[in-house]
């Protein structure tokens, strides 16, 4: 499966990649239960889907002088040139 990649100009195309058979994926799923049983890890500022969201705000009355806030995340690629790091 290919995608076009829209962050990079001299990249037209980028593969996508299933690591599930990877050696690292299972570790990494236990690893994530392992530690959440010795935390008290909550997910309270956290949704999963807008479904979740539109569940949790749907009986919440904010004050009249409220103002809504929305984050949203730009770039995840790092903006670090490789070549310098090869030399």
């Amino acid at each position: 499966m290919v995608f076009p990649n829209f962050m990079k100009i001299d990249v037209p195309i980028r593969p996508v990649v299933s690591f599930i058979n990877a050696a690292t994926y299972n570790l990494c799923g236990f690893l994530d239960s392992w530690f959440k049983s010795f935390t008290k890890f909550l997910l309270q500022y956290c949704v999963r889907n807008t479904v979740e969201i539109v569940d949790r705000i749907k009986d919440f009355n904010p004050p009249s002088n409220s103002i809504l806030i929305s984050f949203d995340a730009v770039s995840l690629n790092t903006n670090v040139p490789l070549y310098p790091l090869f030399d």
